[in-house]
């Protein structure tokens, strides 16, 4: 019997949803971090401080491969949705609900953001619902 074989675009598919999988986690775990600094945590460099940096370029790193890759599931195209989220809004509260994709926070807010902001979680709710159809 033939084992099965992966067709190159489906290899590709599955190569950027891991790749967007692990820059999530990254862009989160730097977020959140970032998030959970003082508000002055040091000596400044430019316009930040050494430890507020060091999670700047972990987020700008997993951004860049966020960017580049192409999501292949409502899965994936979320976690790039909520990235889009994440630099429009400005509270911590907000960035701390979008790292957890946590839609019903932004739903009970909704009218408090811009339209930009309204337009991406009609998108958000429309991919859930098609996961649950399919």
């Amino acid at each position: 019997m033939n084992a099965p074989t992966t067709t190159p675009v489906a290899a590709k598919a599955a190569k950027n949803d891991i790749a967007i999988s692990i820059a999530w986690k990254r862009y989160r775990k730097a977020r959140l971090s970032y998030n959970a600094l003082p508000l002055d945590d040091g000596p400044v460099v430019g316009m930040h401080t050494p430890a507020e940096l060091e999670q700047i370029n972990a987020m700008d790193a997993a951004e860049s491969v966020l960017q580049a890759s192409l999501a292949t599931t409502p899965e994936d195209i979320e976690l790039i949705l909520w990235l889009a989220i994440l630099h429009m809004v400005g509270r911590r509260d907000d960035d701390t609900a979008a790292c957890n994709c946590d839609l019903r926070y932004f739903l009970d807010r909704e009218t408090d953001f811009d339209w930009n902001v309204r337009l991406i979680l009609t998108a958000i709710r429309s991919l859930r619902e098609l996961g649950e159809v399919s």
